[in-house]
């Protein structure tokens, strides 16, 4: 079974597909097919193997943080999500921090209203309490998201805490540090210390690290929102139908 780097259940799903050019719709052996890929993440045998394949990737998927390995899969366990039912006001706070952050990395990226990097020049304070207002907001996100019952949330702070892991060791040259918990910390001397250009090569640009951020937390702002229109509704285990397991709950 290959199992893809982000945790995306999407792919169990192609048989779902319907061939315009024949004609053809999903047949009963399709639709088993289906049942089958349901029943093995339902039993927790996917998360078996995922879990079972990122520890055969070794070193190269757990870089190393200031307080040892890290593995966001560990940190965004389904186990630990499936058992947890989030309100409408707990997405309103991870969709809020989302956007929180995204300002923050905005005020870090070459768009930004203060140029940060040039004033970097002859003040490098501003680019300190930029990285650090960055920080702040990306952990306030990572610590709100951790009350999501959402597998769309959940994949996608698992796929930023991969990215973040993923740019360990330039993040750290920076005075930023992966923890455990999956929240960055601040290494004040060494930030006071940071080179503007390298901040500015992990921040600034199309695809840096910050313009990945971005990225990533407008996709957990979008599901974040999409799950607290949802939570009014419920499957037939009695929790929000926005939930995989509560969608299929309701009619297998």
């Amino acid at each position: 079974m290959n199992v893809s780097m982000k945790n995306d259940y999407s792919m169990l799903f192609n048989s779902l597909g319907t061939s315009r050019n024949s004609g053809q719709v999903m047949g009963v052996s399709n639709l088993a097919g289906l049942v089958s890929d349901y029943n093995t993440i339902k039993n927790g045998s996917y998360n078996k193997l995922v879990k079972a394949y990122y520890k055969k990737m070794g070193d190269d998927t757990k870089p190393s943080s200031s307080s040892g390995k890290v593995n966001a899969e560990d940190i965004w366990d389904s186990d630990k999500v499936s058992s947890k039912t989030a309100s409408a006001k707990d997405y309103t706070k991870i969709s809020s921090n989302a956007q929180s952050l995204k300002k923050a990395a905005g005020a870090l990226s070459e768009d930004a209203k203060t140029d940060v990097y040039e004033a970097a020049k002859t003040d490098h304070s501003q680019i300190e309490s930029a990285v650090k207002a960055f920080a702040d907001s990306y952990n306030a996100l990572i610590d709100s998201a951790g009350a999501s019952s959402s597998g769309i949330v959940n994949s996608r702070a698992t796929s930023l805490t991969s990215l973040s892991i993923s740019y360990g060791k330039k993040l750290a040259s920076v005075g930023l540090n992966i923890q455990e918990n999956g929240r960055l910390s601040v290494d004040k001397d060494k930030l006071a210390t940071a080179n503007a250009d390298t901040v500015k090569s992990l921040f600034a640009g199309n695809n840096s690290y910050g313009d990945k951020v971005d990225s990533y937390a407008s996709l957990i702002e979008s599901g974040a929102a999409s799950a607290a229109s949802n939570t009014s509704t419920y499957g037939a285990n009695g929790r929000s139908s926005y939930d995989f397991n509560s969608m299929w709950g309701a009619s297998i």
